[in-house]
């Protein structure tokens, strides 16, 4: 179940969950900075904030995943990953579940 104002990472454990998608690998990573920086060195996808990723966009070394399903976000987010490289199978999947 979401809650109204929950941080990124537990509407997205809670999406993950809900969708019933396991990802193979997960890291932990202290700062939105440091996550985004994971994502440009292709480490995988991140859902962050818009405000967090704005200079990364205009470098285009990311690019944003956008999707339909906002209900569970009270601040803009984005999804992002490395504008090089194709969607895994299981973020294709995630994106699905986040247009539904």
């Amino acid at each position: 179940m979401l809650v109204l104002g929950q941080p990124p990472r537990a509407v997205a454990e809670n999406l993950l969950f809900e969708s019933k998608i396991t990802p193979k690998k997960t890291i932990e990573i202290g700062s939105n900075e440091g996550i985004a920086r994971a994502v440009v060195g292709g480490m995988g996808i991140a859902l962050l904030p818009t405000i967090m990723v704005k200079e990364l966009i205009e470098l285009q070394q990311i690019s944003v995943l956008t999707f339909g399903n906002t209900k569970h976000f009270v601040r803009p987010l984005s999804l992002i990953h490395i504008r090089e490289r194709p969607l895994s199978p299981l973020a294709q999947q995630f994106t699905l579940f986040l247009n539904e």
